[in-house]
C-alpha cells in the first residue's frame, strides 16, 4: 500500500497491525495522545511452559555481573539535587566509548564516565518532560537529546552548553544520527519524519504519511538514504531521502 506525501514523495507500508508497546511509563502528551507511548511489559511464562518444566530450566543460566554500577544518579546525602534523575528513559554512548549519556523522565540528561561512574555534567532542566532518545555526533562535539516537550536539544559535549534547539509540533519520540553524518533524523507524535542539519539547526527535509503518532520506532540505512518508521497507525513506512 502506498501512502501519498504532500511533499511529492511516497512511502510503502511493510508491516501489518502488530505493534508492541514497550515502555513502562505515561508521558505528559496532549489530551488526544494521552495513551501509553511505550510500555515494557513483564514477560510471564504461560501455563504451557510452566507445565512442561521449562520454568525451572531458567535457573540454570548464569546471569553476568555488570562491571560498573552507576549509583550517583540516586543522589547520596548532601549531593547536588541536579543528580536526582528519576526513572531513566534513554541511553547513548559517545564515539570514544568513555561516556554514557543518561536521559531521564524528569527531563535531565546526565553525562557519566564509563571508567568510574563519575557524573561529569548534568544537562537540561528538571521539567518533567522525559528525554525519549539520545544521539552523539561523530563529526562534531555534540549530543542530541529528544524531549516530549517537542524539542531536540543540541549540547556541546566540551563546554556542556546548549548550542541549539530544533522544534517539532509535538513530542519527539526518536532520533538517529548516523556515523560520519551531520544530518539528524527525528520522529514525533506530530506524525512527521524530519531531517536536520546539526551544524545550522535548519530543517532540511520532511516526510508525512502516517495517520497517527510515530512511536513504533526509527531505523536508518548506513548511507542515510533509507528510513523506516513505525506508527500507532499499525504500519511501518519506508522513506527515501
Amino acid at each position: 500500500m502506498d501512502v501519498e506525501d504532500p511533499f511529492g514523495n511516497s512511502a510503502t507500508s511493510i508491516l501489518g497491525p502488530h505493534r508492541t508497546l514497550c515502555r513502562r511509563r505515561l508521558l505528559p502528551l496532549r489530551k488526544e495522545h494521552r495513551h501509553l507511548l511505550r510500555r515494557r511489559k513483564s514477560h510471564k511464562l504461560g501455563p504451557a511452559v510452566r507445565s512442561s518444566g521449562l520454568e525451572n530450566n531458567r535457573t540454570r543460566y548464569q546471569i553476568p555481573t555488570p562491571f560498573l554500577v552507576v549509583t550517583g544518579l540516586t543522589r547520596p546525602v548532601g549531593a547536588d539535587a541536579r543528580f536526582e534523575a528519576g526513572p531513566l528513559t534513554s541511553l547513548a554512548i559517545n564515539p570514544s566509548s568513555t561516556v554514557v549519556a543518561v536521559g531521564s523522565q524528569e527531563g535531565l540528561t546526565h553525562l557519566v564516565s564509563l571508567q568510574n561512574g563519575t557524573i561529569l555534567a548534568t544537562l537540561g532542566a528538571k521539567t518533567g518532560d522525559s528525554i525519549e532518545s539520545l544521539a552523539f555526533a561523530t563529526t562534531l562535539p555534540l549530543l542530541a537529546a529528544a524531549s516530549v516537550d517537542s524539542r531536540i536539544y543540541l549540547y556541546d559535549t566540551q563546554s556542556f552548553r546548549l548550542r541549539n534547539s530544533l522544534s517539532h509540533d509535538d513530542a519527539v519520540t526518536a532520533i538517529v544520527l548516523p556515523t560520519g553524518s551531520v544530518e539528524l533524523t527525528s520522529t514525533s507524535i506530530d506524525r512527521t519524519v524530519r531531517r536536520w542539519d546539526i551544524r545550522t539547526g535548519l530543517e532540511i527535509a520532511r516526510r508525512t504519511g502516517h495517520q497517527d503518532a510515530i512511536v513504533g520506532g526509527l531505523a536508518i540505512s548506513k548511507d542515510g538514504k533509507t528510513v523506516v518508521t513505525g506508527g500507532d497507525d499499525t504500519v511501518a513506512l519506508v522513506w527515501g531521502f
